[in-house]
């Protein structure tokens, strides 16, 4: 989870590299200003201003309803930001418009307001202006339909580079809000009847405000208690106090026919179901969630799977650190879906691992540090590691700030898991503290969870994990970075899958 307090963020040189501490935007605005929405040029930045319920007493200067959409320009990237305009009555009706979202072609601008459903605060649907070119004003807004338009709340809309996919917030009467998306094949043609999103879906929070850029499978949006719908301001204040930004890693399923490879039988699969327009797993591009046809750009990213060296072999594989760098600060992830961050600098070996290179820890504060990847109460996975020590009483993974530790070595030198807490834990009579190479492994499912030492089963249970947990991934130390708790050896050759791997998987990475 991300947390960030301030109206902006400041750049990063590349897409590797962890955000800088947050910057207020300096605007020349007197008023209020949430939901920022920057054109593809960067040339365009949309807002709008005051936050329901209380957009009455937040109104800003020169306001046409009780809150507006505004935008403010500049000539290039490196200037500073002019001072804000008022989309004016065209745009901005007597009540309330927010939600700003601007195409890629900067011709279509997407918003919600109650302009439909005056008397009822939070009936919103979603409408689009459009201009015909850049410099030309934005045209009167279109209602974007009962298809689309539920019969109570509708915001916060997010359209897709390609213009062909609409996400936004939708709540019937009383229900709780999650993130839909509607496709349409093209820009001349209607938009589909909305899907739930379902990576984002929450059973009992809100979640609004999905954004993620072209090409890139992260996505970010904002989630939070719903609102009661009263206007204490004791409530509302505890409700607003609940508002972060999360972020989720999704992945294209390649593997239409279960096999966990991506493989010409999948090619196959997808051409049957060439040009097709029913939901699909087959419709896998662009990313995140297709665009409602199983077309060429589906069969490109498929074959990008299939020539990758690393994606191919599992497509189950989330993250693989071989551990054979040597880099001073980071550990690559072969799958490319997030880099490993040393703390307190572990030392580099680069021959002196089980397979190639390792990394040597200390025992005394030193540990890698990754995004979160799973959670071990919702997804099936399996994590899997050589190490090698004569410690005990150690933890090879964790999750921070979880409530038990995913494999540990106790005080006997025995591997152990914690993640059935306060449930026994579950604990093999295999030794791994003789200081010598070990392979080790855990795989848990619904159907319970099991312990491997050198590709042999060595405990079971049949109890699912317990503890839910959405914390950065901890390698060789505590949940907690407690003082004694972090591991002193060698560790190579670390694997996280988002399956319960098969005994003969297992052993199979012994080869």
């Amino acid at each position: 989870m991300v947390v960030i307090t301030t109206f902006g963020l400041p750049p990063r040189t590349t897409v590797t590299d962890k955000w800088e501490t947050p910057t207020r935007v300096q605007l020349n605005h007197s008023g209020p200003k949430r939901n920022p929405c920057i054109s593809a040029d960067g040339l365009e930045l949309y807002f709008c201003d005051g936050w329901p319920p209380l957009f009455v007493s937040q109104c800003s200067p020169g306001e046409y309803g009780n809150g507006d959409i505004w935008v403010t320009k500049r000539a290039t990237i490196k200037d500073l930001w002019e001072t804000p305009v008022n989309l004016g009555p065209t745009v901005n009706y007597s009540g309330h418009d927010g939600g700003p979202s601007i195409s890629s072609d900067g011709l279509s601008l997407y918003f919600h307001s109650a302009r439909s459903n005056s008397t009822a605060l939070f009936f919103w649907d979603l409408y689009v202006s459009e201009r015909p070119s850049k410099n030309d004003p934005w045209g009167k807004p279109h209602y974007l339909g009962n298809l689309i338009n539920s019969s109570a709340f509708n915001g916060n809309p997010t359209i897709s580079p390609d213009n062909l996919s609409l996400y936004f917030t939708q709540a019937m009467t009383g229900g709780n809000p999650e993130i839909y998306v509607s496709h349409r094949s093209s820009e001349t043609v209607a938009w589909g009847a909305p899907i739930l999103f379902e990576p984002t879906m929450s059973p009992a929070m809100g979640d609004y405000h999905l954004s993620f850029a072209s090409g890139q499978t992260t996505l970010y949006f904002s989630r939070g208690n719903k609102w009661s719908g009263g206007t204490d301001p004791a409530d509302l204040e505890a409700t607003a106090s609940t508002y972060d930004l999360w972020q989720i890693k999704v992945t294209p399923i390649v593997d239409f026919n279960g096999d966990f490879t991506a493989d010409t039988l999948d090619v196959y699969i997808l051409l049957e179901n060439w040009g097709s327009t029913e939901t699909s797993l087959c419709d896998i591009a662009p990313m995140p969630f297709g665009d409602g046809v199983v077309d060429a750009k589906d069969l490109v990213s498929l074959a990008t799977y299939m020539t990758d060296p690393i994606k191919s072999q599992d497509v189950t594989l989330v993250r693989y650190w071989p551990l054979d760098g040597q880099n001073l600060d980071v550990a690559q992830d072969m799958t490319g879906n997030g880099n490993g961050i040393l703390s307190s600098s572990p030392t580099w070996k680069p021959s002196g691992g089980m397979v190639e290179g390792a990394l040597q820890f200390g025992g005394i504060c030193d540990y890698m540090a990754a995004d979160f990847v799973l959670n071990p109460k919702e997804d099936p996975f399996s994590f899997c590691a050589w190490i090698k020590t004569s410690a005990t009483d150690q933890v090879i993974v964790s999750q921070a700030n979880a409530l038990s530790n995913w494999l540990s070595c106790d005080s006997a030198g025995k591997l152990i898991t914690g993640l059935s807490y306060p449930l026994p834990v579950l604990k093999s009579d295999s030794i791994i503290s003789d200081d010598t190479w070990h392979h080790v492994a855990l795989t848990s499912s619904n159907s319970g969870k099991c312990l491997y030492v050198d590709g042999v089963e060595v405990a079971k249970d049949n109890m699912p994990p317990v503890l839910p947990s959405t914390g950065a991934l901890m390698i060789g130390a505590d949940k907690a970075l407690d003082p004694g708790s972090f591991f002193s050896g060698l560790i190579d050759d670390v694997r996280i899958y988002k399956r319960a791997l098969e005994p003969e998987d297992i052993a199979d990475l012994l080869l």
